[in-house]
């Protein structure tokens, strides 16, 4: 991701009176794991919007998808949590007319958390609501398609 798109979106989020200071934390902790992700995955990949609560909207050839990011936190506090959620996320692809939806798993940790998080899928059965799954080790730069 290029740093002028990163500082736009940031201005994005710093600038929205919708969002709480906390909010507005999360959302540029989000902007620079998706930064780092964009970076190994695809430097071609566009973000489009990540002012929504839950989810971020890119561009990928062409193509808009909507991306969640989860970590250890979120994983473990499904309940009531959108991006766990069909409803949420079938909204969300509406509303932005796409049809393919990632979900990322974010580990900021050296431990190798693979195992925990492919028990956590198939008992949440949230593999059906994405298209694809990665985790993604965020200081190692490490990037693993689940799905």
């Amino acid at each position: 991701m290029h740093l002028k798109n990163f500082e736009q979106l940031a201005d994005q989020v710093l600038d929205n009176p919708l969002l709480t200071d906390e909010q507005q934390e999360e959302k540029i902790i989000q902007l620079a794991d998706i930064s780092r992700f964009i970076t190994d995955y695809n430097p071609n990949l566009q973000v489009l919007d990540i002012t929504d609560k839950e989810f971020i909207l890119i561009e990928d050839e062409g193509i808009r998808k909507g991306i969640a990011l989860c970590d250890s936190v979120t994983m473990f506090q499904t309940s009531g949590h959108s991006i766990f959620n069909h409803v949420a996320i079938d909204n969300f692809k509406i509303k932005q007319s796409i049809t393919d939806m990632w979900l990322i798993y974010i580990e900021d940790t050296f431990t190798q958390n693979e195992t925990v998080f492919d028990r956590y899928l198939k008992k949440a059965k949230v593999e059906k609501f994405y298209n694809k799954i990665f985790t993604f080790h965020f200081f190692q730069a490490q990037l693993q398609i689940l799905k």
